[in-house]
Order: structure tokens, then sequence, then C-alpha cells
């Protein structure tokens, strides 16, 4: 191998870390959340279902201009974050009724288990709050385990190719109704430093190779 090509192949090993792992997302990566195509109580399709608030089905969606709800993995924390705007309230049919607004959401996932293929959760160790932004109530959410775990994020779950985190809430401690969590995650959100990096990585691997020494 030449010199060109194996400076190339070495600074390729350097950036590969990066972009590969076998958890189902990368640790310090901010993430946007998205629907989940197979929620009981769709359509309208949702990522977050709360009965409690406000009779069933009560859902809440991504598919509003406004929304945007993103997910942090810290993996040294062991935590995983989700925050942001999204619409919601109660679905009458294929629609939301004229009650429906966005909701901001702050939820804190304490002791996340990276076991590979899975990130797990067990027990009661997730809260946080939504709040309407229309009339300023507030609801407490917090995880809590009918069996075993209280929430898992992993791959092809229910018929979606791809990643999706799932797990049952309370609402304000009632556990009457369906309260749950049913989402996939999609693409990271571009961070314009990282994009700087990757892409200078990019030209200075095409520049070795194209030049010969």
């Amino acid at each position: 191998m030449s010199c060109t090509r194996a400076a190339a192949a070495a600074l390729v090993l350097l950036i590969a870390p990066a972009l590969a792992g076998a958890a189902p997302i990368e640790a310090f990566v901010e993430y946007r959340i998205a629907d989940h195509p197979d929620g009981n109580a769709a359509n309208p399709t949702y990522w977050l279902r709360a009965d409690d608030i406000a009779g069933p089905p009560t859902t809440f969606t991504t598919l509003h201009p406004d929304a945007d709800v993103r997910l942090l993995w810290d993996s040294d924390l062991e935590t995983i974050h989700i925050w942001g705007t999204t619409f919601g309230g109660h679905a009458a049919g294929d629609v939301y009724d004229d009650e429906a607004g966005l909701w901001s959401i702050d939820f804190r996932i304490q002791n996340v288990r990276d076991e590979g293929a899975e990130l797990r959760v067990f027990g009661l160790n997730g809260s946080g709050t939504i709040t309407s932004l229309r009339t300023e109530e507030e609801f407490a959410l917090e995880l809590y385990p009918p069996t075993y775990d209280s929430f898992i994020m992993g791959r092809d779950h229910r018929g979606f190719d791809g990643v999706s985190g799932w797990g049952w809430i309370a609402v304000d401690g009632a556990r009457d109704r369906t309260n749950d969590f049913l989402f996939t995650v999609a693409q990271p959100v571009p961070e314009p430093g990282s994009a700087t990096l990757f892409g200078v990585g990019g030209i200075l691997v095409g520049a070795l190779v194209r030049r010969r020494i």
C-alpha cells in the first residue's frame, strides 16, 4: 500500500468509530423524535399517549409545523433526556378536537443500561412534566414498570424497521388508563461543528488519495 493510501485509510479509521456503535443510537447526539406508525389509538399517528390527561384517546404528535421533540442519551450519566414542543389532545376519529393545541414536554430518564442492541430502564427511574401552552395546565409524568422493564429503546419494534422507544408512564400518579411512550427516532439533528469536522475529514481523504508521492 502506498503512503498516500495508508494515510487515507488511517484517517478513515479515526472517523469511523464516531459513526458506528452497537447501541441503537449514538451517545451525546440529539435526535428528533417522530410518531410511531403502529400505535393502537392511531389515527392520527402519535409518539406519546396519555389518556389520563383528557380521556381516551389522548395522544400527541410530531406532525405539526411547530412541533419539535428531541432526545439525547448521555452514556456517562446513564440518562436520556426528552424535551421539546408537541401537538395533541383528545383525538376524535382521524383528527383532534377543538381543544387540542401545543404542549411542552421535559422528561428525564435515569439509570439507562446500555445492553448493546438495546437501551433498557428498570423501575421508577423517569420523571418530568407536560404542559399545555394554551391553558398553562401542567401534568406530572413518571415511568412505571407494569412488569419488569419500564422503558426500552431498540430496533424493529411493532413492525417498524428502525429505532423505536417505548415504555409505560403514569400521569399525576394515575395508572388507570393507557399512558405510554411509543415513538420512532429520526435522523440526528445536524450540528455545525460535527458536520464541518466530517466534511474536512472527507476533503482530506480525497486529497490524500489523489495526491501521488
